[in-house]
């Protein structure tokens, strides 16, 4: 039965409550709150067990000890999964607050993916009507809430032919491919982890101009939920593996739990930082898919500085020269392979380093298409030091589009500094 109680919707169990979860339900670009269904599997089908609020997104569950999924959905969203591991039910006797992010779908549109069942009234164009052109296409698979791009397996099957083509994605998860007649083309994407994509693709314009795509794929969640000490103190989580801070986000309404849910599961080292940046204290952790849950509480100190200063004999600038493109391409020019080669020896024989890259494109066109290139040029430089031996966890990618110019887009000679990569190296703390 349901029950509804002020702010929160909450749920009696029939049998013994092992978890008592709490939290909100938001948008995961807008962060606007979300009213959302929560269901679990049992033997005799699915049973809803709450919803969250409309106004603020909050919502509150007592599961019992048999329920090893939850399954969250809204109309207009993708439908998300969070595993409760028994450990995490048998260890807790407060509430569990989280976030759970939901991701819209994808809406029909001309020459852009988008999920099956947003398929609406199309009609296919006639033989006499068959323009015959060329239509480029880069399809970028990437897990959709960390960025990170995801190795998959894409198969196209075209409406008109029937034929299926099945191309492997490489190490940046991007799948290049042409279609040369208009057409609904059916997507299947494939990645291991992952909830398979099952979309639709119209080619409508075929002008021989590139479009790239990006594919966002997700996988069950992997929420890590902090109890704090203290809500004055910031918490990070870092990578064993390297890569990027992750900072843990506070829930609204609940002032001294931080959570994370844009987290992969494997090893990090938990942070807690005071309001002067020092590193107060820390723990290592391996977080698993599903709910994970930490109290800072006994934590181990952190006893003087943690920055060392470079290895002797190496004293390499913090800002090494950027690498350049055409318009609109990502392939590499062969100066800066050159570059790149001595960029790789450095990082080979210093792994303590990290090489922060930054893709970057002028302002001509769709800033959207912007984002997606100057992320495929990052990707395709990171790329090319992986194959130079550099150990992924020295690599750090991010991309601006055309935000952040180093010229003035105003003639063709100013749009050349912008369409670029810039590096940059960073000592590692231990």
């Amino acid at each position: 039965m349901i029950m509804s109680k002020a702010s929160t919707v909450v749920v009696s169990s029939p049998t013994a409550s092992c978890l008592r979860l709490t939290g909100v339900v938001l948008d995961f670009t807008s962060r606007r709150p979300l009213s959302a269904d929560f269901y679990i599997q049992t033997p005799g089908g699915r049973r809803q067990v709450g919803r969250s609020l409309d106004e603020t997104g909050t919502f509150t569950l007592n599961l019992d000890c048999g329920v090893r999924m939850l399954i969250i959905e809204r109309t207009g969203y993708r439908t998300q999964t969070l595993g409760l591991n028994t450990k995490v039910k048998s260890n807790q006797t407060d509430a569990v607050s989280v976030i759970i992010p939901l991701l819209a779908v994808d809406r029909q549109g001309s020459d852009q993916p988008y999920l099956q069942t947003e398929q609406t009234h199309f009609v296919q164009p006639t033989a006499q009507e068959v323009i015959k052109g060329r239509q480029p296409n880069a399809f970028a698979v990437t897990d959709a809430l960390t960025g990170r791009a995801v190795p998959a397996q894409v198969c196209f099957i075209s409406t008109e032919s029937g034929k299926k083509q099945c191309l492997t994605s490489d190490n940046s998860g991007i799948v290049t491919t042409s279609f040369t007649q208009r057409d609904i083309v059916a997507l299947e994407v494939i990645a291991s982890g992952y909830q398979s994509y099952q979309g639709n693709f119209i080619v409508d314009v075929l002008d021989g101009q590139l479009r790239k795509h990006h594919i966002r794929l997700l996988r069950s969640l992997t929420i890590l939920s902090v109890q704090a000490a203290s809500a004055a103190y910031q918490y990070v989580l870092r990578s064993e593996s390297g890569g990027k801070e992750i900072k843990l986000t506070g829930v609204p309404g609940y002032p001294e739990t931080f959570v994370a849910y844009e987290l992969l599961p494997q090893r990090y080292q938990l942070l807690v930082i005071n309001g002067q940046g020092t590193v107060q204290e820390r723990r290592l952790i391996t977080v698993l898919s599903g709910l994970n849950t930490v109290s800072v509480s006994g934590l181990e100190k952190v006893t003087g500085s943690t920055v060392t200063s470079p290895a002797p004999g190496w004293n390499p600038a913090d800002s090494l020269p950027a690498l350049y493109f055409q318009q609109s391409s990502y392939e590499l020019l062969q100066q800066s392979e050159t570059v790149l080669k001595e960029v790789a020896a450095l990082l080979r024989s210093n792994p303590n380093y990290t090489l922060h890259l930054t893709g970057h494109t002028d302002n001509e066109g769709d800033e959207r298409l912007n984002l997606v290139l100057s992320e495929f040029r990052a990707n395709v430089v990171a790329a090319y030091l992986r194959r130079q031996g550099v150990a992924d966890k020295q690599l750090v990618r991010s991309w601006r589009g055309s935000q952040l110019p180093v010229a003035p887009n105003d003639r063709e000679e100013n749009r050349a500094k912008n369409r670029r990569v810039s590096l940059s190296l960073v000592r590692n703390t231990p």
